[in-house]
Order: structure tokens, then C-alpha cells, then sequence
């Protein structure tokens, strides 16, 4: 005789399993913020921040979008590094002509 399966038909989720899942979607949108430009990342940004101030935004989607947001941000940040340091190092090299 067959066993009977047991329980419901859908899948079921641990929250070690959505947590992964979560992970793998940020890891994927970090990749593709890399590639953005500083206006872009900018843009992107004023989005998010849009849809928080309309209150367009569903509360389920809230952690996300702020997880988003520091992304961006944190990409930002980055050029803006990379640009003060290519600036000082410019700077430096126009200070010290004898030195190339």
C-alpha cells in the first residue's frame, strides 16, 4: 500500500531559507549597483526616497527598499572616495612636477 504524504502541497520556508533567499537577491543587486554611475546611483536613490515620502511604498517592501537605499548610498560614498583621491593625487603630481 502507498504512503500518504502528509501536510500541505505548498512549499514551506524556514526563515534560514527566506534569509538565503534575501542574500542572494542583495548579492545580485550589489553586483549591478556597482556598475552604475554616481548620477545614476543618485537616481535610484531619489526613487526610494520618493516612494517613502508618497507612503506609495508597501510596508512588506520596507526592509528591502532601505537595504537598497544603503546600497546606493554605500556606492556613492565609493565614487566620491575614488574622486577625492584621484583629486589629491592629481594635486600632488601638479605640486611636485619634478617628482614624475
Amino acid at each position: 500500500m502507498p504512503k500518504e504524504k502528509s501536510g500541505s502541497h505548498e512549499p514551506q520556508f524556514s526563515r534560514d531559507n527566506l534569509n538565503s533567499i534575501n542574500d542572494k537577491k542583495i548579492s545580485k543587486l550589489s553586483i549591478a549597483i556597482s556598475q552604475l554611475s554616481y548620477e545614476d546611483s543618485l537616481k535610484e536613490l531619489d526613487v526610494i526616497l520618493n516612494s517613502l515620502q508618497n507612503e506609495t511604498l508597501l510596508v512588506e517592501d520596507l526592509q528591502f527598499s532601505y537595504v537598497k537605499a544603503k546600497l546606493y548610498l554605500k556606492h556613492c560614498e565609493k565614487l566620491l572616495d575614488k574622486t577625492q583621491q584621484d583629486v589629491i593625487e592629481f594635486d600632488s603630481n601638479q605640486l611636485n612636477p619634478d617628482d614624475n
